[in-house]
């Protein structure tokens, strides 16, 4: 049954979830901002090389792109064929051609519409 105030507490709790992963990834940020100007701001606190703080932004930005192709490469390198589902879909492709056959629909060989003077 539905609730009285008319609202899915599915749809709600989704909403939920996904705020809470913004602000997830917001302290994350905010986290790795405070970082970068720590290493910047006090650069003797570890013995790193004069001038590496600064780029860091950039290396990171470069690492997550790296990171995100990489991982579309891999999907798209493993994804599986679905064979059931493609004679599926040709099975219901077949039955929808039939079906605007009997409405008087024409296909070509071509598989354009059979109107004349259709390009």
């Amino acid at each position: 049954t539905a609730p009285a105030s008319g609202v899915d507490p599915e749809s709600e709790l989704q909403a939920t979830l996904a705020m809470l992963k913004v602000v997830e990834w917001g302290l994350v940020l905010a986290v790795a901002a405070l970082c970068w100007a720590w290493l910047v701001l006090c650069p003797g606190a570890l013995a790193l090389p004069a001038g590496l703080a600064w780029p860091l932004p950039g290396y990171l930005a470069v690492g997550l792109g790296c990171y995100g192709l990489a991982t579309v490469g891999w999907g798209l390198a493993t994804f599986n064929d679905c064979r059931g589902a493609a004679e599926e879909l040709g099975r219901e492709l077949g039955e929808a051609r039939r079906g605007l056959h009997q409405r008087g629909f024409l296909f070509t060989p071509s598989g354009r519409r059979g109107e004349a003077g259709s390009c």
